[in-house]
């Protein structure tokens, strides 16, 4: 949670300069502010993408603050099933 709070306070304007000249940053920004929540969802429970960056780049759009913390729920698939491999071994 500290780097989507890193990258929505401290990076933000930053990285706005940047990605303004690329159509694709706007439509990846539309999409998450229109339907963060299920993106996030999709893509926490995806283990493709690395975590830690994706914060990051949660940060620098608009995703509410809401749905991001909502959509923490996409990684309890992934930890329950490490959870079960760990106590099985």
């Amino acid at each position: 949670c500290a780097s989507f709070l890193i990258g929505r306070y401290l990076l933000r304007d930053c990285v706005g300069k940047l990605t303004k000249k690329r159509v694709i940053f706007e439509a990846i920004d539309a999409a998450l502010k229109d339907k963060g929540l299920r993106i996030m969802i999709l893509l926490r429970v995806s283990p493709l993408v690395p975590f830690n960056v994706f914060n990051y780049v949660a940060g620098v759009t608009s995703i509410s603050l809401r749905d991001y913390a909502i959509g923490m729920i996409g990684i309890l698939p992934g930890t329950l099933l490490y959870i079960l491999l760990g106590s099985s071994a």
